[in-house]
C-alpha cells in the first residue's frame, strides 16, 4: 500500500471513531501528512463565497482565502456581524478584497433573491463554501415552513449551489465545499421525518 493509501485508510478509521477523528488527537495525527501550505497569492484573481463567515471557522476560512489573494464574499444573515468580520479581515490582511453579503441561508426566498443579485454583479465564481449552520434548542420553521436546521444545512445550500452553477461553470474548475460537525456522524438520520415534525425535538 502506498502513502496515499495508508493516509486514506487512517483518515477513514479516524472519521469512523468520531472522537479520535474530531479532536486534537485527530488533527495532531493528520498534520503529519497534510500538504504544504500554498504559496502567497495562490488564489489571486479567484473569487470565493463563504457562508456563515461572521465567526469561528467561517471567518478563519475567509481570512485564509484573503491571505492567498482571493476576492472573498463574506455572507451572513446579520449585516452588523458581516461588517465587523469584514473589517477584522481587512485589518489583518493588508490589501484584502472583502465584500459584505447579507442573506439568511435558511430562507429560500432570500437565497433566490441574493443569488440573482450576485449573478448580476460577477461573471464567475471559483469557490463556494457552505459553512452556515444553526442548532436551535427548540424546533423552529423558516418563512417557507421548513424546519430551520434542514433549511439552513441542506435546502438553502442546495438551492444556492444550483442557482450559482452558471457562475461556477464559468470559472472553469470551481469547488463547492460543505462544512459539517463531526458530531453529526453519531446522529441517526430519520429519512421518513427530515422535517423532524414528529416526536420530541432535541436539536
Amino acid at each position: 500500500m502506498n502513502l496515499t493509501g495508508v493516509t486514506g485508510f487512517l483518515d477513514a478509521a479516524l472519521d469512523r471513531s468520531v472522537l479520535l477523528g474530531y479532536s486534537k488527537i485527530g488533527s495532531g495525527l493528520r498534520k503529519r501528512w497534510w500538504p504544504a501550505d500554498p504559496p502567497a497569492n495562490a488564489l489571486a484573481g479567484k473569487r470565493v463565497v463563504v457562508t456563515g463567515a461572521t465567526a469561528g471557522l467561517g471567518e478563519a476560512m475567509a481570512q485564509s482565502f484573503a491571505e492567498l489573494g482571493a476576492t472573498v464574499h463574506l455572507l451572513g444573515r446579520n449585516p452588523d456581524k458581516v461588517k465587523r468580520s469584514a473589517g477584522v479581515i481587512r485589518g489583518r490582511v493588508p490589501g484584502a478584497v472583502v465584500i459584505d453579503e447579507v442573506c439568511d441561508v435558511g430562507d429560500l426566498d432570500a437565497v433566490r433573491a441574493w443569488t440573482d443579485d450576485l449573478s448580476g454583479r460577477i461573471d464567475a465564481l471559483h469557490g463556494l463554501v457552505h459553512n452556515a449552520g444553526v442548532m436551535p434548542k427548540e424546533r423552529d420553521e423558516t418563512p417557507q415552513g421548513h424546519e430551520l436546521q434542514l433549511a439552513c444545512h441542506v435546502l438553502g445550500p442546495q438551492v444556492m449551489t444550483e442557482r450559482l452553477l452558471p457562475l461556477l461553470r464559468n470559472a472553469g474548475g470551481a469547488s463547492v465545499v460543505f462544512v459539517s460537525s463531526g458530531g453529526m456522524y453519531s446522529a441517526p438520520l430519520d429519512a421518513d421525518d427530515l422535517e423532524t415534525a414528529r416526536g420530541e425535538y432535541d436539536g
